[in-house]
């Protein structure tokens, strides 16, 4: 994966039979709004066959764990990381725009990000 300055922001997916996943790493130099990006991965676990978001962002308040699994998350301090990473796990036939998902990520940016 290449992820710099040139290329902020690349996006993974796969699919088996039954679940998928989809997720993006970010380069370090991007740092997202702590509190959008609560609300949006909180907002995300309540979808419709949303099984399990796990992320670790560079945030405007440092760097954030993100663990929202079965109705239950977990929101922490996390330590330095060279990236930042997001995945959704979701069974198929709820499968989302991955464009759409990725527009929302990019909001959830802080104004002050280098992208």
């Amino acid at each position: 994966i290449v992820c710099d300055a040139s290329t902020p922001i690349v996006r993974q997916s796969h699919q088996s039979n039954t679940t998928s996943t989809l997720g993006w790493v970010c380069w370090e130099g991007l740092i997202f709004d702590a509190e959008r990006s609560s609300a949006w991965l909180r907002q995300l676990a309540q979808q419709p066959g949303g099984r399990r978001i796990k992320a670790v962002l560079r945030t405007d308040q440092g760097w954030m764990g993100f663990n929202f699994a079965d109705g239950a998350e977990n929101i922490r301090p996390s330590g330095y990381r060279r990236d930042s990473r997001l995945e959704f796990v979701i069974d198929n036939e709820h499968f989302p725009s991955a464009d759409a998902l990725e527009n929302e990520l990019r909001e959830c940016l802080d104004e002050n990000s280098s992208d």
